[in-house]
Order: structure tokens, then C-alpha cells, then sequence
């Protein structure tokens, strides 16, 4: 277990021993969350990010991002420049 303190930025330094544990290195991408009380800190991979952002505006528009990217696509083609 580590203590790091917060800086004036809300900047940390993370600790040598949970860097070799979750085998970070630099340019890695980090995910934070909480769980109640504590901070969840997960190295992800560029490919967990892009599979994680796939299907985003379901939610929004009511269909996948493949279908929503291939109206747009369809109303380009309709356009006369």
C-alpha cells in the first residue's frame, strides 16, 4: 500500500509498486471510477476503448452508430453539389 498526496493541480503520482502490478506504462490510457468510497483505477487498451464506444448513440438516437453512420452516409449521396 501507497500514500500519495493530491497537488494544488489535482495531480497524483502513481505509485511505483501499482504501475509494476498493473504493468503501466507511458502513453497508456487509464480509466478511473468510483465505488462508493474508493477510486477504481483500470489500464485500458486502445481496442477496450474503441469497444467500449461502439453502440454510443443507441441510447440517444434509438439505433446503432453503424446504422446512424449509414443515414448519413445515404443523405450525402442524395445531395447535388
Amino acid at each position: 500500500m501507497s500514500i500519495v498526496k493530491v497537488t494544488r493541480n489535482y495531480q497524483v503520482t502513481i505509485p511505483r509498486d501499482v504501475r509494476d502490478d498493473l504493468h503501466i506504462k507511458l502513453g497508456d490510457t487509464l480509466h478511473f471510477s468510483s465505488d462508493g468510497e474508493r477510486m477504481v483505477v483500470q489500464r485500458k487498451t486502445s481496442e477496450e476503448i474503441i469497444r467500449s464506444l461502439c453502440g454510443g448513440w443507441k441510447d440517444r438516437i434509438g439505433k446503432s452508430t453503424s446504422a446512424h453512420l449509414q443515414g448519413i452516409r445515404k443523405g450525402w449521396r442524395r445531395k447535388t453539389w
